[in-house]
């Protein structure tokens, strides 16, 4: 099953997706990819000991979008 799905990117972002021959199989794979990277880092994390909570991943959040503007 598909959802039609719309979004606003930047344009270098939109002219790669124009330049591919299935921009819909391009957007699925790199969200896949996303998604596994953020499990995996979470099974690192509780594999080192770390306790993965919704309160603490907010926390995080917050600190790297502050790196982020620092830059």
């Amino acid at each position: 099953m598909t959802k039609r799905v719309t979004v606003s990117l930047p344009d270098d972002v939109a002219a790669y997706l124009y330049t591919a021959p299935n921009a819909s199989a391009v957007v699925a794979d790199a969200l896949r990819a996303h998604m596994n990277r953020a499990v995996a880092t979470e099974a690192v994390l509780r594999a080192v000991g770390f306790e993965v909570t919704a309160a603490g991943r907010e926390r995080v959040r917050g600190t790297l979008s502050a790196l982020g503007a620092a830059e």
